[in-house]
């Protein structure tokens, strides 16, 4: 129920709070107070569970509004393929192993989307299939580095909370491999592959601050 309050209710005001949300934190809190409102409005939550439910709430507002502005810059640059690939890969790795966060939502949506926008350009200037297998290897090479000192650093504690992220970026290296093997590549293949480094380079990063803390 709570969530079809939210389907019915965001597509109603985000055009109006889209721009304003990434400058003023003030204008997420409007938002989440009045999808708030709404829920309690029509019974569907307790008083009490407020807390909790703006909470969700804020969370909710914050990654529509970032996949948003991804999505749309990949239906102007006409590479929605690419874009599913790198969003697809950086969530699922990120939901495994987690990652570092910025302190702030401003921030977080700068460097996230700021991050898929790069990637979206340095695919799309890729001219020739030789140049992009070159690309793909290279991106190959740079996460397999990363693997290496994702091992090197995390704790064994830390491996055992994450075995299945391991084993999952274990499995999506050695599928390359095999791919690259054959000189399949493909520029979906590569978005991805710039995915991976994005993700495995936040979660090193949250890893270095784990252990100098």
């Amino acid at each position: 129920m709570v969530l079809s309050v939210i389907g019915m209710e965001i597509p109603k005001i985000l055009p109006t709070y889209a721009i304003l949300l990434v400058g003023d934190g003030l204008m997420i809190q409007q938002l989440v107070n009045h999808l708030t409102r709404e829920i309690i409005k029509r019974g569907v939550a307790k008083k009490e569970e407020i807390p909790v439910i703006r909470y969700g709430l804020q969370m909710i507002v914050e990654i529509t509004l970032i996949a948003f502005s991804m999505l749309a810059v990949a239906v102007i640059m006409d590479q929605t393929r690419e874009a599913v690939a790198w969003m697809g890969t950086v969530i699922i790795i990120r939901s495994l192993k987690g990652g570092k966060h910025a302190k702030t939502f401003q921030q977080c949506y700068l460097i996230t989307v700021g991050t898929f926008v790069t990637s979206m350009l340095v695919v799309d200037g890729i001219p020739t299939s030789q140049k992009l297998q070159l690309s793909c290897w290279i991106c190959f090479m740079f996460i397999l580095l990363l693997y290496v000192l994702e091992l090197r650093m995390g704790s064994a504690r830390i491996r055992k909370l994450r075995k299945i992220g391991f084993m999952i970026t274990a499995g999506y290296v050695l599928a390359m491999l095999f791919f690259l093997s054959f000189q399949i590549s493909h520029t979906t293949m590569l978005a991805s592959l710039i995915g991976m480094i994005a993700a495995q380079a936040s979660y090193c990063l949250k890893e270095r601050n784990i252990i100098h803390e």
